[in-house]
């Protein structure tokens, strides 16, 4: 199972979420920005980090970007609905061209994810 960093700025999200890789036997830490994901990516071993694209503070795409600086070995998976002004593609796709190894359009199918985070454990060991 990994040990994942959840970020997302929505807190029912993170909840949802959370309690979804949880059931299915991951270990979940949450950040509510890319400013605290960043100080918990410094503080623990993550295997994956799952992200949300627009938040406050930092954003998902300055995360991945800081992310891929520092641990280039991180798995990442991008997710977003879209932002106020910009629609979920382009989000994603910047999020792609960053740096992240998986992207997703919200609302995702949870076995989806599931799937996409076993794939990705897989294919790391």
């Amino acid at each position: 199972m990994a040990n994942i960093l959840l970020v997302d700025d929505v807190q029912m999200v993170r909840l949802a979420l959370s309690t979804l890789l949880q059931e299915s036997g991951h270990t979940v830490t949450e950040a509510s920005d890319g400013k605290a994901a960043l100080k918990a990516a410094g503080s623990d071993a993550f295997d994956i980090v799952v992200t949300d694209v627009f938040m406050p503070a930092m954003d998902g795409i300055e995360l991945i970007r800081h992310l891929r600086e520092s641990y280039p070995d991180l798995k990442i998976i991008a997710i977003s609905g879209g932002g106020a002004r910009q629609p979920p593609e382009f989000a994603i796709n910047l999020a792609s061209a960053l740096g992240a190894d998986v992207t997703m359009q919200k609302p995702m199918d949870n076995e989806d994810l599931l799937t996409t985070i076993d794939g990705l454990m897989r294919a790391a060991a």
